[in-house]
């Protein structure tokens, strides 16, 4: 893998504009913002909402002074006039930057090892859903491989991919197979393959942009998603995640840490929704109900299954955290180990504490309790090291009594 060449093709055009006007039209763009806050009372910034002139993320015409502009990228021009792709806008050179200083793009790929998030053990994991520095420089198994024309070095398919072998052979060309491929649709499943056809590497998961008969997305970088509860597609969905089995009139929501955890603290994190569902079945049984495990189940649908002959034979999630057996112990919210909650209707923020079944908000184990989204130190994009673990971080967070 020739890591030079990738890292000055993502990197290509991510502080360079040169049509970024400094004076009166930004200085004035920026004055009508702040008005706008103070008018309607905002107590933050809106979270994922693009802010700024237009020339930070587009060009007219890909060209100044008769030349193309090389730091444009390689493999421009791209779509919709922008003058990167999702890597140029939200990679750093070097480990301690967290947000472009530009756009403001969340950083999720620093190209030295990243230097702030939350740590486990001495080490920085990044924002929230982690960094892909790991699966760069480390292996494959540290997160989802997004990079375009590199396929993943140990899975040809995203394991637990319930489409993999179906009848109709979709898990040859599924859109779960591997994000470093577009997505070519299976007729036989449209128009739920239909709406991520053609998509790849971030755009797998982030519906950011892109329009066809069964998406009809339009500009989600732009969706006012000021929350504090962002559970709408004219919102563009938590983090823009929509899409999978459920198609665009389904998402997933939740409560937008307004520095995507940069800080972080008991009462300073994301909030995730959650639906207990039968522990027997899975797959796709709580799609309509927006959550983050409903959404991870579109590539991983067979881990959903966990029980077999009334036995647990896979952890389970999106389940109710029991309140006897230690699992009482955890009651003041981790940001390392995240929750689900059954319902967001009427918050204003996230909460510091932990609701155990028995309780008003019974919260559930999820997903992410245990995974990063993007990347992590350790295999298997897990928020700890799974098999040296016995501290009183990870797994003895709610397994009490293990340790």
């Amino acid at each position: 893998m020739d890591y030079t060449r990738r890292s000055q093709k993502v990197c290509k055009g991510s502080y360079h504009n040169r049509y970024r006007n400094k004076g009166i039209l930004y200085s004035s763009f920026i004055t009508l913002i702040v008005t706008v806050i103070a008018i309607k009372g905002f107590s933050r910034l809106v979270y994922a909402k693009v802010i700024g002139v237009c020339s930070n993320c587009h060009t007219m015409h890909y060209s100044q002074n008769g030349t193309q502009e090389p730091e444009w990228g390689d493999e421009g021009p791209y779509g919709y006039l922008l003058t990167k792709d999702c890597l140029g806008c939200h990679t750093a050179t070097d480990g301690g930057t967290w947000k472009d200083p530009v756009t403001g793009a969340p950083i999720v790929y620093n190209l030295s090892e990243p230097s702030y998030g939350i740590e486990y053990n001495g080490v920085k994991q990044g924002l929230a859903g982690g960094n892909f520095y790991w699966v760069e420089h480390l292996d494959d198994t540290r997160g989802h491989n997004i990079f375009p024309g590199n396929p993943d070095d140990n899975l040809a398919i995203a394991p637990g991919e319930a489409w993999a072998y179906s009848p109709d052979g979709c898990g040859s060309n599924s859109c779960h197979s591997n994000l470093d491929r577009p997505f070519q649709a299976s007729q036989s499943f449209d128009p739920i393959h239909g709406y991520l056809n053609g998509r790849y590497g971030c755009r797998g998961c982030h519906m950011v942009s892109g329009y066809n008969r069964f998406s009809q997305i339009k500009s989600w970088h732009h969706a006012n998603d000021s929350g504090p509860v962002v559970d709408s597609k004219e919102e563009g969905w938590f983090r823009f995640l929509s899409g999978h089995y459920s198609g665009y009139e389904h998402g997933v929501a939740g409560i937008e840490d307004d520095d995507w955890q940069y800080t972080y603290s008991k009462s300073d994190h994301n909030e995730y929704l959650g639906k207990q569902v039968a522990s027997g079945t899975g797959s796709f049984v709580s799609i309509g109900a927006n959550t983050m495990t409903a959404f991870c189940c579109g590539c991983h649908g067979v881990f959903h299954v966990k029980k077999s002959a009334g036995e647990w034979i896979r952890h389970p999630v999106d389940r109710i955290i029991p309140i006897t057996n230690g699992y009482e112990l955890y009651t003041e919210y981790d940001p390392l180990v995240p929750v689900a909650r059954p319902d967001l209707t009427g918050w204003t923020g996230p909460r510091a504490t932990v609701n155990q079944g028995g309780t008003v908000q019974k919260d559930m184990v999820m997903c992410l309790s245990c995974h990063r989204a993007h990347g992590s130190p350790y295999p298997d994009i897990l928020r700890w090291d799974y098999s040296t673990i016995m501290d009183e971080k990870g797994c003895i967070t709610c397994h009490t009594t293990k340790k």
